[in-house]
């Protein structure tokens, strides 16, 4: 099973799912070309209107989403974070109930 620092599942979604989002990317990086474009679905509209604006007044917050950013400029990375309701994210379920499991689709251009 993943191992989380204890704040995580104490924390607001907010700082969950740009915590989670920061993993990803760390998880990816190697796997993107350079100057990649990202698109993060979130049905969480307070996490993406916060990761845009790239500051929070949680200061645990502000400290994943600079790691965030300075990852993105030290790999010219951009991230569109784009809304999807609940039902329809189809990772949310897995995000909610603790499993031993990894999820990943592979990186494709269009």
């Amino acid at each position: 099973m993943a191992s989380f620092p204890p704040h995580f599942l104490n924390d607001p979604i907010y700082v969950e799912e740009a915590t989670a989002m920061l993993k990803g990317l760390v998880e990816a990086i190697p796997t993107l070309p350079t100057a990649s474009r990202i698109r993060w679905f979130c049905d969480n509209t307070a996490s993406i209107y916060i990761l845009k604006r790239r500051w929070a007044k949680n200061i645990q917050l502000n400290e994943v989403i600079k790691a965030l950013y300075v990852l993105c400029i030290q790999y010219e990375i951009t991230i569109d974070y784009l809304y999807v309701p609940t039902q329809a994210n189809i990772i949310d379920k897995l995000s909610r109930q603790p499993q031993n499991c990894l999820v990943r689709a592979k990186a494709c251009a269009l």
